[in-house]
């Protein structure tokens, strides 16, 4: 059976970037739309400038790490409706980033788009959202008055990060789950308890060790001795995750992750699957005869 390399289809669809650019930038630049009408005027040509460097260094950096075609594998069959399964009728959890992975399926499965593709528009997306919160965070923690102005030194430190900007494409969840966090820190800073709650318990679904973060805004909140309302809408958020718990129980048999190997057999998807050799070692890898949509699969 012929089959592309990790390495090889990764490249393959990084060749595909400069063509797509213009589209994925625009994409990515979406939720500038959203914090447009709070930018404050005199800090927006340096917040301007952190973005287009943030987006030029990941754009020069831009690598989807093998580790990733292990969710698009499981959000190919989930799109496929199949379910989240690596071997078809195998019901194995070999990924630890359920939203992330369940939020490729949803989009592949309603758009035209192959999953690599998804998680590389949702990667750069992810950085300039993070971005854009950074500069709210300090803009709201610095609190300049009396004329003083906003510098968004934070933006422009990401911007030039190295290791921020590599995860600008690498089709991880790890920018995407960054977002989550920050985006509930700036939500208990606006006092919206129920929201930040929500946010950081997403953060844990995307990335079990975020649930620490919930742990913390809810410790920060009991702190402050906040009405004691407030602090039931946000110990409620936790529901999501004790219904995820509960699924995982009835899909996989497990409460936590298994990492095992799925089959000692690979399996041959249809027209938009998968076709990979028997995965070897611990854990779902995705082996190097996985391919996508590649000749002769």
């Amino acid at each position: 059976m012929r089959g592309n390399t990790i390495t090889e289809v990764a490249g393959a669809y990084l060749d595909l970037l400069p063509a797509q650019a213009p589209l994925l930038l625009v994409l990515a630049a979406l939720p500038v739309l959203a914090l447009y009408a709070r930018l404050r005027k005199p800090a927006a040509p340096l917040l301007a400038l952190g973005l287009v460097l943030g987006l030029a260094g990941a754009v020069r950096r831009a690598s989807l790490v093998d580790d990733a075609f292990i969710s698009f594998r499981y959000a190919r069959n989930f799109a496929d409706g199949y379910g989240l399964v690596w071997n078809l009728g195998e019901r194995v959890e070999g990924y630890t980033n359920f939203l992330w992975t369940l939020v490729i399926g949803l989009l592949h499965r309603g758009t035209p788009w192959e999953a690599p593709e998804i998680g590389l528009a949702l990667s750069l997306a992810a950085l300039v959202g993070n971005l854009l919160i950074a500069f709210e965070l300090g803009a709201r923690l610095s609190a300049p008055q009396d004329g003083q102005r906003h510098v968004p030194l934070a933006v422009l430190a990401l911007a030039l990060h190295p290791v921020f900007l590599s995860f600008g494409t690498t089709g991880l969840e790890t920018g995407f789950a960054a977002l989550l966090v920050q985006a509930g820190l700036l939500a208990l800073l606006s006092d919206r308890s129920g929201l930040a709650g929500l946010l950081l318990i997403a953060a844990a679904l995307t990335r079990p060790d975020h649930g620490l973060f919930w742990v913390v805004g809810g410790v920060a909140l009991a702190a402050q001795r906040r009405d004691p309302r407030e602090l039931a809408r946000y110990a409620l958020t936790f529901l999501p995750l004790v219904l995820h718990l509960a699924w995982r129980l009835n899909w996989y048999g497990e409460w936590s992750p298994t990492r095992t190997s799925p089959s000692p057999r690979g399996w041959r998807g249809g027209t938009r699957g998968w076709c990979t050799s028997p995965p070897s070692g611990s854990g779902a890898t995705a082996g190097s005869g996985c391919c996508w949509r590649a000749p002769g699969c």
